[in-house]
């Protein structure tokens, strides 16, 4: 589903034959550069500005299609393999398990492709509800294994302490909050495409 038509295909013919005469005043022909100067120009940099943004869309989907294409070939291989790999596995654990009855002492299997053990992880504990576990551990007294996090509540300073210039101030002491000041932000160029 192609978004560019042959309107913009002409926009894009043009900003090509464009930027070459550009690119060859750039390696030292003495022609003046362009520059936007009027609405005129303007529309004309809009309008080129808006049949790329269309080609790159184009692409975008082109490549978004053939990810989603290879995405579900990938995943269709990657299925045949695991149930390969699992029902492979399955033999090698039947093959452990019957070695491991027949033989209290039997370790493992070494080859060169791998190796096969028994290996019995620690035990480890479950904590359930931490909430519980927390009131507990308040109650009687365990308060050093309680972690506490604490941090500023950033919309709440904004709203007790007023900004003087570019810090906040406690109105009640007059002295400045530390480490907090004002960054003032630049304006940021916006252009929107329409159509």
């Amino acid at each position: 589903m192609s978004q560019i038509n042959w309107l913009d295909e002409v926009e894009l013919e043009e900003l090509t034959e464009f930027l070459t005469v550009a690119t060859n005043e750039a390696e030292g022909e003495t022609s003046e550069r362009f520059k936007i100067t009027d609405t005129s120009s303007m529309n004309w940099t809009l309008r080129k500005l808006k049949a790329l943004d269309k080609a790159q869309n184009d692409d975008l989907s082109v490549y978004a299609e053939e990810v989603a294409r290879l995405g579900a070939w990938l995943n269709k291989q990657s299925e045949k393999a695991q149930q390969s790999k699992d029902y492979l596995t399955g033999l090698v654990e039947q093959y452990a398990r019957e070695q491991s009855k027949a033989d209290a002492e039997w370790k493992g299997v070494k080859s060169p492709f791998g190796k096969v053990t028994y290996k019995t992880p620690k035990d480890k504990i479950n904590y359930g509800d931490e909430n519980k576990l927390v009131e507990y551990l308040e109650t009687n007294g365990f308060l050093q294994l309680i972690k506490t996090v604490k941090t500023p509540i950033k919309d709440d300073l904004k709203k007790l302490f007023p900004i003087n210039g570019s810090n906040l101030i406690n109105t009640e002491t007059g002295e400045l909050i530390p480490e907090i000041s004002m960054v003032k932000q630049e304006p940021v160029l916006k252009i929107v495409l329409e159509g």
